[in-house]
């Protein structure tokens, strides 16, 4: 969703709703013209997928501002990462963090598995959700395996206490991959998290499991 005031109005409209989650983040309408909000908390990871040009980048961002017009004990009390490799923009203003050199990637998803370590020995560390929305998954993956492994730790560790990747990329045809090494791990991946679609005439997804 581009218009932020739209979105604020939604959010603020379902105050009732949102006010019970760590994490809602608003991911369209209904067949019925109703908006249509989850707790990514609840959700787990997402892996988004979609051409170029269908509004990967769009969608990350609204999911970001989801959190920014929710009540302010959920906006105060949780941390969101942005992760956008090809992106030099200037960070937005509802953003904890925004990187987009691949050392500072790997440098924070590092401090992020060490993170989940320490939520996992104390339980008192995961108070605060973490969402880290991360775009061109499939050209960040691919350049550096190193980030490729640390992205399947947070997705296989991240959820229990806390942490949930939201991942975006374009379709991934096993038969055309040259890097068998980064399939194997995007699979992996692909098989922790809940699939979102972005059809080709709608901005709205649709959530399903990786293996429909």
């Amino acid at each position: 969703m581009k218009n932020s005031n739209e979105l604020k109005r939604i959010m603020r409209s379902r105050k009732e709703l949102t006010k019970r989650m760590d994490l809602p983040i608003f991911v369209g309408f209904d067949d019925e013209n109703r908006s249509q909000i989850v707790d990514l908390a609840e959700v787990g990871n997402l892996f988004v997928e979609g051409a170029i040009g269908q509004g990967k980048t769009d969608l990350l961002h609204t999911f970001a501002e989801s959190i920014y017009h929710s009540p302010r004990r959920v906006y105060e009390g949780c941390v969101v990462y942005y992760i956008d490799p090809k992106s030099k923009a200037k960070p937005a203003h509802y953003l904890y963090l925004y990187l987009s050199e691949a050392e500072e990637i790997a440098e924070e998803l590092e401090m992020l598995c060490d993170k989940i370590a320490r939520r996992t020995n104390d339980p008192k560390f995961a108070r605060y959700p973490v969402m880290v929305l991360l775009d061109d998954f499939d050209s960040l993956a691919t350049a550096d395996h190193h980030i490729a492994e640390l992205l399947l730790e947070i997705v296989e560790r991240g959820q229990e206490v806390g942490i949930h990747l939201v991942l975006a990329s374009r379709p991934i045809e096993g038969s055309k991959i040259v890097d068998k090494y980064f399939y194997e791990i995007y699979c992996k991946i692909r098989k922790k998290c809940i699939f979102a679609e972005i059809g080709k005439s709608s901005p709205k997804i649709e959530l399903k499991t990786a293996n429909g």
